[in-house]
């Protein structure tokens, strides 16, 4: 089932914006963990399928500072039978600026398996992407980088590093995410606050932001928001989005870690 690979990329690639004003201390810390479960109309009815989780550590004995950004998506057991899907998605990143140095993927979805790395060389503006994909087919790719071009990890948590405060309603911003061996152009439209349900925080106030994929996915345009708390710990909680078939969500079920109380 595409869908669920595509939510998951949604979550990965919702957020950012490298021109807007970052904060001076990072709104998560070593220990940080988030999880999440995504549901999809199914007939009628909202149906969970996937969980997803989110994971920050210190790396240690290096000369500066590291992150280790760790993302996975498993399908909920109930139905592997049908649609067996697990992502896990590792990238290490200077702590101090969240750009990405190194993104390894290990994907199998139906039995079709993808294990990819993806190399940043910034001094020279290429990212490599080795590995194979398919099932055994080889990648090969060098990938134009600037400074605006994230993998879809680090990507996520340079977002909750941005002061969206500094944009009025309605506005919009390019930027690129690497995924999929290819470098995505997507455009955010910050659409102002709303308070939102979140499980084990009560009603909080949230940054809502929109997003448009410059590419063929089977995501109806405009339809697809971020929502993502406006305190200190600018924690993700909820996506929304609607493909041909129906709609999707993602909701932040647990948490643990956070960088404020």
């Amino acid at each position: 089932m595409k869908q669920i690979t595509l939510l998951i990329f949604m979550l990965l690639a919702v957020f950012a914006n490298s021109q807007t004003t970052l904060q001076s201390v990072h709104p998560f810390k070593n220990g940080e963990k988030l999880s999440y479960i995504a549901s999809y109309n199914m007939k009628g009815l909202m149906t969970e399928l996937a969980g997803i989780d989110m994971e920050v550590t210190d790396v240690s004995g290096k000369k500066k500072p590291i992150y280790k950004l760790k993302f996975t998506a498993n399908t909920l057991t109930s139905w592997d039978d049908y649609v067996k899907v697990r992502h896990a998605y590792q990238t290490y990143v200077e702590a101090s600026t969240l750009k990405p140095l190194i993104m390894a993927q290990d994907s199998d979805v139906k039995g079709i398996k993808t294990d990819a790395k993806y190399s940043f060389k910034h001094k020279t503006g290429i990212a490599e992407v080795t590995g194979t994909k398919d099932n055994g087919k080889p990648i090969n790719l060098k990938i134009p980088i600037d400074n605006n071009s994230f993998d879809i990890v680090s990507l996520l948590y340079m977002a909750r590093t941005l002061n969206y405060n500094n944009l009025k309603i309605g506005e919009s911003k390019p930027f690129k995410a690497l995924a999929l061996e290819r470098s995505i152009p997507i455009s955010i439209k910050y659409m102002g606050k709303e308070n939102i349900n979140v499980k084990g925080m009560g009603s909080k106030e949230c940054y809502k932001l929109g997003l448009v994929l410059k590419n063929k996915f089977v995501v109806e345009p405009d339809v697809t928001y971020l929502w993502i708390t406006t305190d200190k710990n600018r924690v993700p909680v909820l996506i929304s989005t609607v493909y041909k078939e129906g709609k999707a969500l993602i909701k932040l079920n647990n948490f643990e870690g956070l960088q404020y109380n």
